[in-house]
Parts: structure tokens; C-alpha cells; sequence
């Protein structure tokens, strides 16, 4: 693996982590979805699910190639969450569960997300900064629901 040295370069490696980690969320919730009971939260993972594919939609419309190292974070945050499913008795435990796992992957985007978008910033990369910025937005709406879902579920 080459060594990143420039700020541009550390840019490609943000959106590559980033890219990776939508993959894996749009290409694995769907087995979460189908382990919860609760439509409200299946409804919810499913937004997180499609939420995560227009992310990417977003992403592979800038100039940059999006293939890098995978993003281990974000693997294991999902390894999790599909070993629940099998773990965690089907009902509101589970769900709990899911929402935690999911929100945790949520944060782990945050986070990638905030540090690709000052690095875009200070590279005065204006298409990539608004992309990033309606991701964000785009996230903490999917956060919040599930927040709201967690407080829900452990009323029961």
C-alpha cells in the first residue's frame, strides 16, 4: 500500500473508506431487516439501507476512484450486528440490539464523513464538501429515527 502523503491524496483515501463502508451497510442490512418483528423499525432499516446506496449514488458522481482497502470499522460493526440476529431472541431484546448496532455504523460514518469533509474543505473542493454535507444531514435524520425507535422499544 503506498504512502498517503498529500491532502488530495488523504481526500481519496476519506471517500474510498467512506464508499466501502455505504457498500457494506447497503449490501448487509437486508439480513437486520428481516431479523426485527417491529415494521416501524424494519422501515427504518430499510431507509438506512437505501439511504446508504444514494450516499454512494453521491459519492461515485465526484471524480475520484471510490476502490480502496476496505473499511475494517465498518466490517465489524455489521459482523456484529448479523451475529445478534443469530445470538438475540427474536422481539424488542433484538431490536434493541439492531438499533444499536446500526447507529453505531451510523456513527462510524459521522465521524468518516466529518473528516473527509474538512479535509474537502481545506482543498477548497466545493462538489465534493456539498456532497458530503447532504450526506450528513441525510445521516442524522436516519440516526435520529432510529434514536427515537430505541427509546420506543425499551418502553416495552
Amino acid at each position: 500500500m503506498p504512502l498517503t502523503a498529500k491532502s488530495e491524496d488523504l481526500l481519496a483515501v476519506c471517500l474510498q473508506d467512506l464508499a466501502d463502508g455505504y457498500r457494506q451497510i447497503s449490501d448487509r442490512i437486508g439480513a437486520l431487516v428481516e431479523a426485527s418483528q417491529s415494521l416501524q423499525l424494519r422501515t427504518a432499516l430499510s431507509a438506512v439501507e437505501s439511504g446508504a446506496a444514494v450516499r454512494l449514488r453521491r459519492l461515485k458522481a465526484l471524480d475520484y476512484s471510490l476502490h480502496g482497502a476496505e473499511n475494517l470499522w465498518m466490517a465489524g460493526i455489521v459482523a456484529d450486528a448479523c451475529r445478534d440476529t443469530r445470538t438475540i431472541a427474536t422481539g424488542h431484546l433484538l431490536d434493541i440490539a439492531l438499533i444499536g448496532a446500526v447507529r453505531k455504523a451510523l456513527a462510524a460514518e459521522e465521524v468518516s464523513t466529518e473528516t473527509a469533509l474538512v479535509v474537502a474543505d481545506r482543498l477548497s473542493k466545493r462538489d465534493v464538501v456539498d456532497a458530503l454535507r447532504r450526506n450528513a444531514e441525510q445521516l442524522s435524520s436516519e440516526d435520529s429515527r432510529l434514536q427515537r425507535l430505541l427509546v420506543e422499544r425499551t418502553a416495552v
